[in-house]
């Protein structure tokens, strides 16, 4: 049986070959693990106190489940770099930047990828992004939604989970101006609603990608404004459109809160997965989040399970029994409109996706 999953990361790798993963085992022994999160903001507050706490301070306790699993990809929503200039055209409200020994908060907790498409990634210019590239091909973590020209950022970056291959692509509708062109740097900017021209360009990069033998295809977009708790209309229809076209996981984030999750289509649509490590100020709007794990099992999804954290004093930790069944029941209310269930399980929200699993309950 053909193993269909799609997962759409808007993105590209400077990296086309399929790498191993360093945690990969065989798959007829256990489901492989898919880790998904949100924004990880590394620069301002956080890289300020990386000198005093080391780089296994921000990602916590989080960090042996980013490392346990068999592909971990969050948001990279900092510049590692320790020059470039202040982009100012126009000026920037913040601008994140972490000093490229940074990059150990991601290698030490075992993250394979990342993506770029973002309205951050070029604070710092084109030199602080091509610095960003240098630092991360060093490091060994892949990279989708940005490259040196709108081709390169387009590309989809390549995994090795377990026996799965893997397909990352990413973009981003903020920061227009932070757009890759035919002769210089940036992200892959989508507008929203796309044209019909995307799609069509999209279902031939997928049948291109099936046809070299990725299994599963993710799409990651940085979308829509910041603190909204439910996904606007024109982002519900363009996440339908990616799933039809052939994407198996559609992995939003953008809004530093999450929104619900959608099954549609055979699909999984994260609408938004909020933060992972920020340092904002403490509220439970941004404070509670999640980790997303995603099971896949003879060439099925299995599981989705939502593992509660808490973001304190620029770090990401699991969260307590409190907190999690608020979470979970906070995102129990925003699947609701689009059919999603949610049960509280062990301190985890699961959705469980195998049918004889679901009869036994």
């Amino acid at each position: 049986m053909k193993f269909i999953i799609r997962i759409l990361l808007i993105g590209v790798s400077a990296c086309g070959a399929l790498i191993p993963s360093a945690r990969a085992e065989d798959t007829a022994a256990h489901p492989v693990t898919l880790t998904l999160s949100g924004d990880v903001m590394l620069g301002r507050g956080v890289s300020e106190n990386l000198d005093r706490t080391g780089p296994s301070y921000p990602l916590g306790n989080v960090a042996p489940i980013l490392e346990k699993a068999d592909l971990a990809l969050v948001n990279l929503e900092s510049v590692l770099a320790s020059g470039g200039e202040k982009w100012t055209n126009p000026p920037r409200g913040f601008y994140f930047r972490a000093d490229p020994t940074a990059v150990e908060v991601l290698t030490q907790a075992g993250v394979d990828g990342v993506t770029l498409a973002n309205n951050h990634i070029l604070d710092f210019g084109y030199s602080g992004l091509a610095e960003t590239f240098t630092t991360l091909r060093r490091a060994g973590i892949r990279w989708a939604g940005a490259g040196s020209s709108v081709v390169e950022a387009r590309k989809p970056a390549l995994f090795q989970a377990g026996k799965l291959s893997v397909a990352l692509l990413a973009a981003t509708d903020n920061a227009p101006e932070y757009r890759a062109g035919t002769k210089n740097p940036g992200v892959w900017y989508l507008r929203i609603p796309p044209t019909p021209e995307f799609y069509d360009g999209l279902r031939v990069q997928i049948n291109e990608l099936r046809q070299a033998g990725v299994d599963l295809i993710i799409f990651s977009l940085h979308w829509g404004p910041n603190m909204r708790e439910q996904p606007l209309p024109s982002h519900v229809d363009l996440a339908h459109g990616l799933i039809d076209a052939g994407v198996d996981i559609v992995h939003g984030h953008s809004a530093h809160v999450f929104q619900g999750i959608e099954l549609y289509n055979e699909g999984i649509i994260f609408y938004d997965t909020g933060d992972l490590v920020d340092d904002y100020f403490v509220t439970h709007a941004i404070d509670e989040q999640f980790l997303y794990r995603v099971s896949v099992e003879e060439g099925k999804f299995s599981k989705i399970e939502l593992i509660p954290v808490k973001i304190q004093s620029n770090q990401v930790n699991l969260a307590d029994g409190e907190t999690s069944l608020r979470a979970v029941n906070r995102m129990r209310d925003r699947s609701a409109p689009f059919g999603t269930e949610i049960r509280f399980n062990e301190g985890l929200g699961i959705i469980n996706l195998k049918q004889d699993d679901k009869d036994k309950e």
